[in-house]
């Protein structure tokens, strides 16, 4: 919170200087009625409250007496947890402390102020408090065979991308918890497959209402097409689209993640053929618009053995054709590179094309494969490239497809709540899972110190945060040898995730009246000192920086020091209203003003008329905007306005001023009236 309150003694209402001008020979010290200022000892000063202070503030006399056993608990409290509350008020407890402190007590005159500074507790969070309390549930191999995939033999025991946990888990807990209220949580967890599982190698199923084209299975370099059809495999450069007649590569760049159109998308594609390197493919200038999505199932499979791999080398722009490849794995240099060498092929290797961590975490090096993809083309004169889509599975019992059981799966789990009606995913909300507590290098799924993780693990989760994004963080917390549900909130501030307490700094004034006690003062009094290297000419500059910005820029201006317009060329004083952070005042002189910028004043007659316009412009225009810039947090409740003393120049005297500007919203002052 920026606060402009000055330590230095008021100036008593009656002082008088002589101030004109910005350069050092306007300023004249000797003119006749000079007087130098008294000093009072009233005093204006900013206090920060310490662990120490808030336990005098809970342990003086007078604060118990006002709290009484009805509040004696709070107050307590605010001495053990160094902060305010909602029942124990700063403004009803600060002053006690106040007048019974020094140099509070006595070193300050009657009508001194104080900006004291404070933590106050807005409580706990209602969301995390009662996400903290959620039923847990596990989604079961029952019910992922039943419900999900609603088959006895093609299914696998997670979600997957065209069967995702939202569609399913809704019912699920609607079953499970059928006397839920509305607000009640649960935490899910499940698994989720990163790719489609592949059950056969029958042909294509193409849903009533979406009709593929027949263009791809005699597709040529340098066409333009439009074409209906499926994404059937992905990488990370593109993916595989299929219609009717043939499949084609989709290029979409580098660093292209698949989970944009889900294997199972169904897509209008329109672009161009082009050819790289004897790749014939669709390229990354095409657009892409998703129309719905299907289950996927695959033509028959070429069987790339050594021969028919040999073969390949000769072919160029061919479509894309669907195969299966046994071999060893080999990994080279360092992207890497994943080759397949294959029995019985004198030249030619199978390479796997761009390929996702999921997929390489499936081909490891050295290992034997057998897995389906997509040929696409040859590179280097014997690599012939594939895109990966699925393992191969075995025969399970009783002669069926078994489940396919090597789509990688990840356990997850998520937060889920009920509206009255029905039950959703909680938003803004994240669930750590068994494999985060694994990165984190925790031996245990739980956390014993959550704020040494779970702030880069949220900068890792959410990468293009911004500031003012909350998030809550749901997590298992290990403390006294238990294990306990915990939801913490978390809020992105200045480039990093903060642990949300719900405490909040807060500033309040207080002023101690005639008859000697503080108490709290909802006006805020700011002296602007005249004369020259005042800390208070801050809120002259920002007047002339104002001017600068919002009048002289849109005449023109290109320079804070080009003298053209109100500000003149020290960068330092204007002629708009007057205001000068070289001299500490106002300068009302008509004609300094007219000489600056003749053309701004043409409009004006005489000097007085000038003045009166800068008067004007001063209360009405620019210092509400200059009090905005050096008090954009002062809310109504906790300043009701700003009164300002201040000093204005005439061309003979110097004679202090008082005006008074309430505060409307937050940050935003409207002139209430002033005595020249």
């Amino acid at each position: 919170m920026k606060t402009n309150i000055f330590t230095h003694a008021i100036l008593a209402a009656g002082c008088a200087a002589a101030l004109s001008g910005c350069d050092d020979n306007a300023w004249n010290d000797k003119l006749d009625g000079f007087e130098e200022p008294t000093i009072t000892d009233v005093k204006a000063t900013e206090y920060t409250l310490t662990a120490d202070n808030y336990k005098a503030i809970a342990s003086n006399k007078d604060n118990k007496a006002l709290a009484g056993e009805e509040l004696a608990a709070e107050l307590a409290a605010v001495g053990t947890n160094a902060c305010f509350t909602e029942k124990i008020d700063e403004r009803d407890y600060v002053p006690a402390f106040l007048n019974s402190t020094t140099p509070f007590s006595d070193f300050y005159s009657n009508g001194s102020v104080a900006m004291i500074t404070y933590t106050y507790s807005q409580g706990f969070d209602e969301v995390a408090t009662n996400a903290a309390k959620a039923e847990k549930y596990t989604v079961t191999a029952e019910e992922y065979q039943a419900n999900v995939w609603e088959s006895d033999e093609d299914y696998i025991e997670a979600f997957s991308p065209l069967k995702p946990a939202n569609r399913f888990v809704p019912g699920m807990l609607k079953a499970e918890f059928p006397d839920a209220e509305n607000g009640d949580y649960v935490l899910v967890s499940y698994n989720m497959a990163t790719q489609e599982p592949v059950f056969g190698d029958a042909g294509g199923n193409e849903p009533e209402g979406f009709t593929m084209t027949s263009v791809l299975g005699d597709a040529v370099s340098g066409m333009d097409y439009e074409i209906k059809g499926v994404v059937m495999a992905a990488c990370s450069s593109g993916f595989i689209l299929s219609d009717a007649s043939g499949s084609i590569f989709c290029y979409r760049g580098s660093g292209y993640d698949p989970s944009t159109y889900p294997v199972g998308s169904q897509v209008t594609v329109n672009g161009t053929s082009t050819s790289y390197n004897g790749l014939l493919q669709i390229g990354n200038q095409a657009s892409v618009t998703v129309e719905g999505e299907q289950d996927v199932t695959y033509p028959s499979a070429v069987d790339f053995d050594g021969a028919t791999l040999d073969a390949t080398l000769t072919k160029s722009e061919f479509p894309s054709i669907f195969g299966k490849i046994s071999g060893k794995v080999v990994y080279s240099g360092t992207r890497p590179n994943i080759n397949i060498e294959v029995e019985g092929a004198a030249t030619a290797k199978g390479s796997l094309y761009y390929a996702t961590a999921d997929q390489m975490a499936l081909v490891a090096d050295g290992t034997d494969v057998t897995f389906y993809g997509y040929a696409i083309y040859v590179s280097g004169g014997k690599y012939v490239n594939f895109v990966f889509s699925h393992m191969a599975t075995e025969a399970g019992k009783g002669g069926h497809r078994a489940p396919a059981v090597n789509v990688p799966v990840k356990e997850l789990s998520t937060m889920y709540q009920f509206n009255g009606t029905s039950w959703g995913a909680v938003k803004d909300m994240t669930a750590l899972c068994a494999d985060d507590y694994t990165d984190m290098g925790q031996s245990y799924p739980n956390l014993s110190a959550p704020d040494l993780y779970l702030p880069t693990f949220l900068a890792k989760e959410y990468p293009y945060a911004q500031d003012g994004d909350v998030e809550y963080v749901v997590y298992n917390y290990y403390a006294d040898k238990t294990t306990t549900l915990r939801c913490d909130k978390y809020a992105y501030t200045n480039g990093a995730w903060t642990y949300d307490d719900g405490r909040v700094t807060k500033t309040a004034q207080f002023q101690k009246k005639d008859n000697g006690k503080w108490e709290f003062c909802p006006e805020m009094e700011i002296t602007l000192y005249p004369g020259k290297g005042q800390e208070s000419s801050v809120y002259y500059q920002a007047c002339v920086d104002w001017v600068f910005e919002n009048i002289d820029k849109p005449l023109g201006s290109t320079s804070i020091t080009d003298g053209k317009y109100y500000v003149t060329s020290y960068g330092n004083n204007e002629y708009y209203c007057g205001t000068s952070a070289y001299q500490g005042n106002v300068d009302l002189r008509g004609g300094s003003a007219r000489a600056q910028y003749e053309a701004g004043w043409a409009a004006f007659a005489t000097n007085d008329d000038i003045v009166a316009e800068m008067k004007r412009r001063f209360c009405e225009e620019v210092m509400p905007a200059a009090l905005s810039i050096m008090h954009p947090d002062k809310a109504p409740e906790d300043c009701v306005r700003i009164i300002l003393h201040f000093s204005a120049y005439d061309g003979a005297t110097t004679q202090p001023y008082t005006a008074k500007f309430k505060t409307v919203s937050t940050g935003k002052y409207e002139f209430e009236e002033c005595d020249w």
